[in-house]
């Protein structure tokens, strides 16, 4: 959590530059045109919900006469992001594949370019040659369009992630699609009495966080913890870390009804402590948070390492930061 003011929102109009040989219009000349600050326009494209409908409007109508489009190239640069999916399919003559990679690329539209691998066959070897090409490419994930036993098949013994979705997802994953409710629910319990006992094995804070946290804390930001792991853990590991005198709440998952990214915590947390939603920051790794600041109004800053940081892409944080340290002082000078 943390005080600060801010923007965001939409995407950008459409429309030819009526001289091609002329200099591209970059988000600067945007700004100036609108009258606003660079990183208003950045959170009016990103599509946030926090700006003013009449500085939303003054920078849709700046980007419509100049004809302006966001920068691919430029974006991945600054962002470490390619807003690419790869698709895997074979068979794509037939009406079923099909019908899925147009549905496919009609939800991408506006988010995601798509780059996809055809295949006469999907063995083993063609998958994998497929999911390397792919890779090379910088995708950000890989659907593949194929009947689940040939796709299990073919891609088996490559590497999943499973991580950052919540233990009973994560559980669930491991067992396998035949294991009962009742295994599931004993293997979880196992598995949350483990790691209770061995959440700080290898727990550590990331280089530059607790300077960032301590210079936050003393310039009188309000902080405050909302994970979905459950909150006597999360209790047990702040203290651990010496962070619990800097935080005045930790919520966990079983906190409330609904785990993030449902707002109920983050509209909990500004009531106690008594800020509005242009006050407050959501600082995550994961689309998970994103979509956690985004539904409940406030703004959002994304880090570049973590658990799922490649997850940013599908709901761009307003803010991203390569370290703690950035956070704290885009916050600390306003």
């Amino acid at each position: 959590m943390a005080s600060s003011a801010g923007g965001s929102a939409v995407r950008p109009a459409t429309g030819r530059p009526a001289n091609p040989a002329a200099r591209r219009p970059v988000m600067a000349d945007v700004a100036r045109l609108a009258g606003v600050s660079h990183q208003t326009v950045s959170r009016v494209v990103n599509d946030h919900p926090n700006v003013r409908p009449q500085t939303r409007e003054s920078v849709l109508a700046a980007i419509s006469k100049l004809a302006y489009r966001p920068n691919a190239a430029a974006r991945t640069l600054v962002t470490r992001r390619t807003h690419t999916l790869g698709v895997i399919s074979c068979d794509t003559d037939l009406v079923g594949p099909a019908s899925m990679l147009y549905g496919i690329e009609q939800a991408a539209a506006g988010t995601y370019f798509v780059s996809i691998a055809s295949l006469p066959a999907l063995d083993q070897g063609s998958a994998r040659d497929a999911v390397e090409r792919l890779l090379g490419q910088g995708v950000e994930g890989i659907i593949v369009i194929a009947p689940s036993t040939s796709a299990v098949d073919a891609l088996g013994g490559m590497p999943a992630r499973v991580l950052g979705q919540g233990a009973p997802v994560l559980v669930r994953k491991a067992l396998g699609p035949e294991a009962s409710e009742d295994q599931v629910a004993h293997s979880l319990k196992y598995f949350i009495d483990y790691y209770r006992d061995h959440a700080m094995d290898d727990t550590t804070l990331y280089p530059g966080v607790r300077d960032a946290l301590d210079r936050l804390h003393a310039g009188g930001v309000q902080l405050a913890i909302l994970t979905n792991k459950p909150v006597r853990i999360s209790e047990s590991i702040m203290n651990a870390l010496g962070l619990t005198p800097m935080l005045f709440r930790v919520y966990g998952g079983n906190s409330f009804d609904q785990k993030k990214p449902n707002p109920i915590g983050i509209d909990t947390l500004r009531r106690e402590a008594g800020i509005d939603a242009h006050q407050t920051w959501m600082v995550g790794d994961s689309i998970v948070d994103m979509q956690t600041a985004r539904n409940a109004g406030v703004y959002s800053c994304g880090v570049t390492y973590g658990l799922q940081p490649e997850t940013l892409g599908v709901c761009p944080p307003d803010l991203l930061v390569d370290r703690m340290e950035d956070f704290a002082a885009h916050i600390l000078q306003g």
